[in-house]
């Protein structure tokens, strides 16, 4: 059986096309990878100090290197609150409960964040402050606040 000339030619021509594509197309292939989402910066620097019935809480925006602070959209303070007589129990988990949200503005970036709370005499008090960004991701824990009122 005799094979035509341009169809010898098509057929090389297509194989090399094919060959050239696959060599030239997208690198290496692997199993799909969810995108890594980083997550807001954490307080550091959470203090307070007590007003007459209340506590005042105070932070500073956290910042990153290498990142817009853009991502952070507010702060959320949670409050562990135990009479003393369960204050001693060492091993005891700590509970806390979401009391307060505090949406960061643009103008807020440079200041102190400031959140009031009334407290009740008996009760053995611990604070934390969480970051959240637009993304619903949440930072890590602030550091804590610990007092007896």
């Amino acid at each position: 059986m005799v094979i035509p000339r341009h169809l010898k030619l098509s057929v090389s021509l297509l194989l090399i096309m094919g060959l050239s594509i696959s060599f030239t197309s997208c690198g290496r292939k692997g199993p799909p990878r969810v995108p890594r989402r980083e997550e807001p910066p954490a307080v550091t620097d959470l203090s307070h100090r007590i007003e007459d019935q209340q506590v005042v809480l105070s932070w500073s925006v956290p910042s990153r290197e290498n990142r817009r602070q853009d991502d952070l959209a507010g702060f959320t303070v949670y409050r562990s609150k135990v009479t003393l007589s369960e204050a001693d129990c060492e091993n005891c988990p700590i509970q806390f409960k979401a009391i307060g949200n505090v949406p960061l503005m643009k103008k807020d970036r440079s200041e102190s964040i400031l959140f009031s709370d009334i407290l009740e005499s008996g009760y053995r008090y611990i604070y934390i402050v969480r970051g959240y960004g637009k993304r619903q991701m949440i930072s890590a824990d602030s550091n804590l606040i610990k007092f007896v009122f």
